[in-house]
């Protein structure tokens, strides 16, 4: 229990390291989403969050109890509610005082180093030596800042909980008990030995540094090489949050939000045309109940696929894949195609092919299907098309899946872990669908190559501010 309440003590002790544990361990999407579309769900949530949140304050002085006096963890709990007893709030303001001043004691940090290394490059530009040596400087002034703020930081927490500890003691005439540590003692061939790991570990930092500051300088290493990866916005069959998906309509609305690429769907009419359309029935999308097998394209395209989404659409009609190729062409857009078997087809992965060269995109465009097989046709009939394995949770090595350039995973999945294997393999991950700032946020953190979603505006927000801060630009500019 103990340990439980430490962990759970971290947020008001470490807020970076909070926030990383936080964004990791978050709550899935789906439930998210359940219980903020539920009101009365919504206030039980923020008010368990509340509770416990006035629990691990009352408990704050639990560790020093337990530690110094030797009580059981259930009696430094009591001591502790009583200690901190009509003072609590004034206590969870000096933690978070404490932790602002040191965020901007590093903020300071790296103010500084932006500076140097900003003039730095423009006094040195000429001289590779004296570039060199101070771009080393920089990175090393940034880099021990950093560790030093990310190792200080709890225990300079704890240390102002201790203090706050011995001034509510004192005020309430309590005695203060110190526990007795062992005393340590350190004999001659141990300092020795001590002295030679500190030479032994600056010499090794001082080499590290100058070789980091000479490939950078030299243009042979970018240090943000993984952190400036091309991620790119998906609109998730067409921009289908504002008109109805696999349609004209959806894929000119995406076009015009600015995405990157557009996801499809497509399958195979009776009469063996690639139609885009993610449903087999097609009762959801067109009021008609049939199968896309069981009727040919002529049958098709006379349906309204855009009623069932806004009366506005009643026009659209289920396009051909090289209708949707043809306007991605001509619009300098990327295609997402992905294939799914109803096992009613004839050569189905053929034609998908025969229309990807007929149309010119085999360059601008991926296959995808979540049957393995299919891509293991695809790749059959031409190799050269970028194929992505779409699955709903990744195990094992996935990089011997030969017939898989990329992968696709549901983004409650996408876990560092992941992301950096499909990497490490020269490969890219997609994720679907992901339509809050929360899970695109995690998703840019984690590294992915590509987003799907319905919301192409947010998204396009969130991977801009994530790449590029206007204050420090113009803090830069202060320099030139």
């Amino acid at each position: 229990m103990l340990i439980l309440a430490v962990l759970l003590l971290l947020p008001f002790l470490n807020i970076g390291m909070a926030s990383s544990v936080l964004t990791t361990i978050s709550i899935p999407e789906f439930i998210q989403s359940f219980i903020e579309s539920d009101v009365s769900l919504s206030l039980l949530f923020t008010a368990a969050t509340l509770f416990l949140t006035a629990l691990l304050i009352k408990w704050l002085y639990a560790f020093h109890y337990f530690t110094l006096e030797g009580c059981s963890f259930r009696e430094a709990r009591r001591k502790s509610k009583e200690l901190g007893k009509k003072r609590r709030f004034r206590d969870f303001l000096w933690l978070l005082f404490v932790q602002l001043v040191f965020a901007l004691f590093y903020l300071l940090f790296v103010f500084v180093a932006v500076a140097l290394a900003a003039l730095a490059g423009k006094w040195f530009a000429g001289v590779f030596v004296l570039r060199w040596l101070s771009a080393t400087f920089v990175w090393t002034v940034l880099v021990f800042s950093l560790i030093l703020v990310a190792a200080l930081a709890m225990p300079v927490s704890y240390g102002c909980i201790s203090v706050l500890y011995y001034r509510r003691k004192e005020e309430r005439g309590e005695a203060v008990i110190h526990s007795q540590a062992p005393q340590y003692i350190q004999n001659e061939k141990q300092a020795r030995l001590l002295h030679r790991c500190f030479v032994a570990a600056g010499w090794l930092v001082t080499a590290g540094s100058l070789a980091l500051g000479f490939f950078l300088c030299s243009g042979r290493l970018n240090p943000q090489i993984e952190y400036v990866r091309t991620m790119e916005i998906t609109a998730h069959r067409g921009a289908s949050a504002f008109y109805p998906e696999n349609t004209m309509a959806a894929f000119r609305g995406a076009k015009e939000l600015g995405a990157d690429w557009i996801e499809l769907d497509v399958q195979q009419s009776k009469d063996g045309q690639i139609l885009v359309i993610h449903d087999t029935n097609l009762l959801r999308t067109t009021g008609v109940d049939a199968n896309t097998w069981e009727m040919t394209y002529e049958e098709i395209a006379k349906l309204d696929a855009g009623s069932f989404f806004d009366e506005a659409y009643a026009k659209e009609r289920i396009p051909l894949l090289s209708e949707a190729a043809r306007f991605a062409r001509e619009n300098r857009i990327r295609l997402n195609i992905e294939l799914k078997p109803t096992g009613y087809e004839k050569d189905f992965e053929q034609a998908v092919v025969d229309v990807i060269h007929q149309e010119g995109i085999q360059d601008t465009c991926v296959v995808t299907s979540q049957t393995y097989e299919v891509l293991e046709r695809v790749k059959t009939y031409d190799n050269s098309i970028t194929t992505v394995y779409v699955m709903s949770l990744a195990y094992g090595d996935i990089n011997q899946l030969a017939a898989a350039d990329h992968f696709s995973v549901e983004a409650m999945n996408a876990t560092e872990s992941l992301v950096d294997r499909v990497h490490h393999a020269g490969k890219q991950l997609y994720v679907w669908t992901v339509n809050t700032k929360e899970s695109i946020d995690r998703m840019i953190e984690r590294n992915v190559d590509n987003i799907i979603t319905d919301d192409i505006e947010l998204a396009k927000k969130c991977v801009y501010e994530s790449r590029y801060s206007n204050f420090l630009a113009e803090y830069i500019k202060l320099f030139d």
